[in-house]
């Protein structure tokens, strides 16, 4: 089975596992008081992951690879707003309020047990700071405003307080509303630049691998292509490729294609066949005159080498710099107040 298979029936599994349980039937307390997330996100979850097994399985059978890419695409996306609607459930009464959340433990709470609440940008987003942890309510959950005049009323009659203490952020030195919501989507570019670097810096690396197992076989090149400073000649064994500026003499390379005189070449196979075509490591005319060296190509992948990996690596210094010198503008807001209104909008600024 294929890996892609196997990550396809992976992200299958929680939508079948979310059918079976809406179908299962349910004790339903219509007193009950709770916030939970949208149902729309249970609702998009079960469709994408529907739709990733539809395409999973064409692309299973029929072996498209395109619809095993874009099945995986909806596994995702369905796996996703499936950890988005399970990421919170609260369950209130007047002796407390019981905490279900992904990855989490049960966890049940009284009122005297809160400390403070910090809001985000909005009354509709809060985290709640408890003895036993902190509590996080987006503003996308359902019925929060209702739990929190409660919790307030029943905190009130609790400990005797008029109203539940408020808590500056940490992040950014409380000059900032919602610092996680702000500080989520630079954070998470930063990520994918990192992911891209050790990808890019993964295949540049092969580059300066040479073939295990080379293939030398004498060839007569019918025609030949540019694309990218990058040469294509065309064979019997398939198309070998090499990088222009590797070739001693391109005229020279090009007059005796014309004349249809033979070459010995040495090449990495692309594929597991004998006659695979692929990169081209070394080239010799009749004559015993090396137009493409091995030694050439080399130092060229070399040069390519650095250039990509220096290349990405600088560009995720440079965001990393640009995000450092963000943070401490946003963290000494009151000293740069133009700098840092030009990075968050009004609504979020609490300085």
């Amino acid at each position: 089975m294929k890996t892609s298979q196997v990550v396809l029936i992976a992200l299958v599994i929680p939508t079948i596992v979310q059918i079976c349980l809406a179908i299962l039937p349910k004790e339903v307390n219509k007193s009950m008081r709770c916030v939970h997330m949208p149902q729309y996100f249970w609702m998009i979850s079960v469709i994408t992951g529907v739709m990733c097994a539809v395409l999973g399985l064409v692309g299973w059978l029929k072996q498209l690879v395109i619809c095993i890419v874009f099945a995986i695409c909806l596994g995702i996306i369905s796996c996703v707003f499936l950890l988005m609607y399970r990421s919170l459930y609260i369950v209130y009464n007047e002796a407390g309020f019981t905490v279900k959340r992904i990855f989490h433990f049960t966890r049940h709470f009284s009122y005297e047990e809160i400390e403070a609440v910090t809001f985000g940008h909005s009354l509709l987003q809060f985290t709640l700071h408890t003895k036993k942890g902190r509590i996080f309510v987006d503003q996308l959950a359902v019925g929060q405003i209702s739990f929190y005049k409660y919790m307030e009323g029943k905190y009130q009659e609790a400990t005797g307080r008029r109203t539940i203490p408020q808590k500056e952020p940490r992040l950014f030195h409380g000059y900032v509303r919602n610092p996680g919501e702000i500080a989520f989507f630079p954070c998470l570019v930063l990520v994918l630049f990192i992911a891209a670097a050790v990808l890019v810096t993964g295949d540049s690396l092969k580059l300066l691998d040479a073939p295990e197992e080379p293939l030398r076989r004498n060839v007569q090149i019918t025609s030949w292509s540019t694309e990218n400073d990058i040469v294509y000649f065309a064979t019997a064994y398939g198309k070998l490729w090499v990088q222009r500026d590797v070739i001693a003499d391109f005229e020279v390379l090009q007059s005796d294609m014309d004349q249809g005189r033979t070459f010995s070449v040495i090449f990495a196979p692309s594929g597991n066949e004998s006659k695979a075509a692929g990169a081209l490591w070394s080239l010799q005319d009749g004559e015993g005159i090396f137009l493409v060296s091995q030694e050439i190509v080399m130092e060229n992948n070399q040069k390519i080498a650095r250039k990509n990996i220096g290349g990405i690596w600088a560009m995720v210094l440079i965001y990393s710099l640009l995000l450092c010198g963000g943070y401490y503008i946003l963290c000494h807001a009151p000293a740069h107040p133009r700098l840092a209104s030009l990075l968050i909008k009004k609504e979020y600024r609490n300085f």
